[in-house]
């Protein structure tokens, strides 16, 4: 991944200490992969890197646990609701973090912002 396609001069190193899930994602993250690459090569007796492993992991996402239309539609409404809002782009619908077999999936954490936010919602606003 680190074939010199990447411009770590565009990224950020952020600190565990300081960092904010609430800031926007990197537009490109082999930028920040390869601008950490740069500063693991200054450690004291770095791993190749070859031997380093990155892992981005989202528990969230993984397929057992995303939420279809149906499931998405029992936290704020009826799936025919939450249907017509997407097919007219109403009701500020999150985009689906996958989609599989054509059907658009979500995490729950994103379905239940989504739920407490509209005024269909079982859930009280926050």
């Amino acid at each position: 991944m680190l074939d010199g396609r990447a411009h770590p001069d565009r990224a950020h190193v952020h600190k565990v200490a300081t960092f904010d899930p609430a800031t926007a994602a990197p537009d490109n993250w082999l930028d920040d992969l390869t601008l950490w690459a740069q500063h693991h090569h200054k450690q004291d007796d770095p791993l190749p890197l070859l031997k380093c492993v990155v892992d981005l992991a989202s528990p969230e996402l993984a397929g057992d646990r995303l939420l279809g239309v149906p499931e998405m539609a029992a936290l704020g409404g009826t799936a025919s609701t939450l249907r017509g809002y997407i097919s007219r782009g109403e009701n500020d619908v999150p985009l689906p973090q996958a989609v599989v077999g054509g059907r658009a999936q979500w995490s729950r954490p994103v379905a239940v912002r989504w739920a407490r936010r509209t005024s269909t919602s079982t859930f009280p606003p926050r």
